[in-house]
């Protein structure tokens, strides 16, 4: 049977972000509902552009300490339940069966272990080779002159590699995208107390209640890899039909460094994401992008019967165009959905494939077919409703089922290639035989009368050893498979 089956998905790094605005927000909370002087109100807020500024500081993560009254919250088990069940139930977070679950609980639950690994690590010295953070500003900013309010937000990144090589957790992208996601938050917690430790009067409780309330940390890119087992169709032959897809848009450059790989990256030259103007829990509009730095990058390779796709997905407008989930908190857990990792994966190379001129021929082709069937048509179902929207609905609808029986089968499969493997793997024969595969495949164009006539100068041994192979490429090759067809079909399942 023919798989074509995901047998693994990894997130190899992923980025967080979270906006001075939240930390603000926080502080605002303290400093807002008080008549404080205006200066001590300005230094709070200077520590905050200070905090973000220096972020990047790796002293920040070595030998990391939460102050003493923050660590015996974290760490106590049940003083905080009662603060999990009531942001749980005031702010709902939705997966993607629209379903609430506990975030908060599994959050503070597992900040307690975070903090214990956070602890150790830091006291090694080697946290800061696989959680990297850095202050971020706007590309649109412009003529600010201190430096230190031009940053509105920071990032954190996580390198599975690294995180692999010096740890001994969990060696998984799940425990450890989720132990960054921790880590973040404790870094977070920890400065902001620091900050507003003279207004919080030791109420810790309402001080955890707030800053989980108001921070809102973002998933603003991530590469992962997808590995996908190909069942008795070679990697080769699908890579083979991939090198041959040229682009339909300036957006889209495909590449190759190896007849082995083929690489696509896509960067819109304009702001051409469809939910640019989306607000999402309380962020402003997605950035445009001018500089090119809001892509998708995916590079392929394949060795036997694995396929190895490895996805740059870089910028919120780029993964909510893909995910739907940009901004949103359940979308934090998404290295440890496999299904979504899936989805994603496929979303990703079914937008890709729709770029080129291959698909957008193929489309044209049976987009002028349907519409010449429902011009002789007059009897049809749709003169029930002359709504024109259901009538266009309609026609998608028979282009999407014409496309998966068309699309990319134009393009060259792999089948003399494969065809020797199906000979080499079938039949045992020495080095002094490999003449047999040339003489089978060439044979195999031929009649039967032709072949026999070819062949009677060989032994009846050799003969019958030649017509094996014959009639076992042509059973193979009488219906060519193609590769990229498949695959498209699979994706648009």
């Amino acid at each position: 049977m023919m798989r074509f089956d995901c047998i693994s998905t990894n997130i190899n790094i992923l980025s967080l972000s979270v906006g001075k605005k939240y930390l603000y927000d926080i502080a605002r909370v303290y400093l807002g509902e008080n008549d404080y002087d205006d200066e001590i109100v300005s230094e709070c807020y200077r520590d905050v552009d200070n905090f973000i500024s220096g972020i990047e500081d790796k002293d920040i993560l070595k030998n990391f300490k939460l102050p003493p009254e923050l660590a015996r919250y974290i760490g106590q088990g049940k003083g905080n339940i009662t603060l999990a069940h009531d942001l749980d139930s005031a702010m709902p977070v939705i997966d993607e069966w629209d379903m609430p679950y506990d975030f908060y609980k599994a959050l503070l639950k597992y900040m307690r272990q975070g903090y214990k690994w956070l602890k150790s690590d830091s006291k090694a010295g080697k946290t800061h080779l696989y959680f990297k953070f850095k202050p971020s500003k706007p590309s649109d900013y412009t003529g600010i002159s201190d430096n230190k309010t031009e940053y509105d937000s920071f990032i954190v990144k996580f390198y599975l590699k690294n995180y692999l090589k010096y740890t001994d957790h969990a060696k998984t992208s799940k425990e450890g995208c989720a132990y960054c996601i921790i880590a973040l938050y404790l870094v977070i917690l920890g400065e902001m107390y620091r900050i507003l430790y003279p207004f919080i009067d030791g109420d810790v409780k309402t001080f955890m209640g707030i800053c989980l309330a108001k921070l809102n940390p973002v998933i603003s890119g991530y590469t992962m890899t997808a590995e996908y087992n190909t069942g008795n169709m070679k990697a080769l032959s699908i890579i083979t039909e991939l090198l041959q897809l040229t682009s339909n848009t300036s957006s889209l450059e495909i590449s190759k460094t190896s007849e082995y790989n083929v690489q696509f990256k896509y960067t819109p030259k304009t702001n051409q994401f469809k939910n640019s103007s989306e607000r999402l829990e309380g962020r402003a509009k997605y950035r445009t992008d001018k500089d090119g730095k809001r892509r998708i990058e995916l590079l392929i390779t394949g060795k036997d019967n694995t396929l190895t796709l490895r996805y740059d997905l870089i910028g919120m407008n780029i993964l909510n165009d893909i995910t739907g989930l940009a901004g949103k908190k359940d979308f934090l857990s998404v290295a440890s959905n496999e299904l979504l990792l899936e989805h994603i994966s496929r979303r990703v190379l079914l937008n890709l494939l729709s770029h080129t001129k291959q698909f957008a021929k193929d489309r044209k082709y049976v987009s002028d077919k349907v519409e010449l069937f429902y011009e002789d048509e007059d009897d049809i179902m749709l003169t029930i409703t002359k709504t024109p929207e259901v009538i266009q609905q309609f026609k998608e609808n028979k282009i999407e089922d014409g496309m998966n029986e068309l699309v990319f089968k134009r393009l060259n499969s792999d089948t003399l290639s494969q065809s020797f493997d199906v000979i080499l793997n079938e039949f045992k024969l020495n080095k002094y035989q490999a003449d047999y595969i040339i003489i089978a495949h060439e044979l195999s164009k031929f009649e039967d009368n032709e072949v026999s006539k070819r062949l009677s100068r060989l032994g009846s041994k050799q003969q019958a050893e030649i017509r094996k192979m014959i009639e076992r490429i042509r059973e193979y090759q009488k219906s060519p498979f193609k590769a990229l067809n498949y695959i498209y079909q699979r994706l648009v399942d």
